[in-house]
């Protein structure tokens, strides 16, 4: 029987510290984490990836739609071990301005590749 999963999207709310894991079966995969944070704060963002026979090529990992960000989103580090991919980024925000926040920031850390 063919593999019915083709795309694997999920949408991860935000908590103290953003960290999903997904096990994903083989064909391609986009996973958007969205992230916030509010002035003057730091905001982690951590996705893991696990393909049950690898991947097909390195999977890549950017931020997009950021706004409201002091230096923008950064991807920290990525780590290729065995079956599983993790990435770990993170977002700044705004400096406040005479103790007055001009809006906390966000943007969704995207994973993407092809399981094997």
């Amino acid at each position: 029987m063919k593999n019915k999963f083709k795309h694997f999207a999920a949408f991860i709310p935000l908590c103290a510290y953003s960290a999903a894991t997904f096990a994903l079966p083989a064909g391609p995969f986009s996973i958007p984490q969205y992230a916030e944070v509010d002035c003057g704060g730091t905001q982690p963002v951590t996705t893991s990836v696990t393909c049950d026979n690898g991947f097909d090529g390195i999977p890549n990992a950017s931020f997009t739609n950021p706004s409201n960000l002091k230096s923008g989103a950064s991807i920290v580090s990525t780590n290729l071990q065995g079956n599983t991919y993790t990435v770990v980024g993170e977002i700044r925000g705004l400096d406040r301005v005479m103790f007055n926040c001009p809006g906390g920031g966000h943007a969704t850390l995207v994973v993407s590749g092809t399981c094997k």
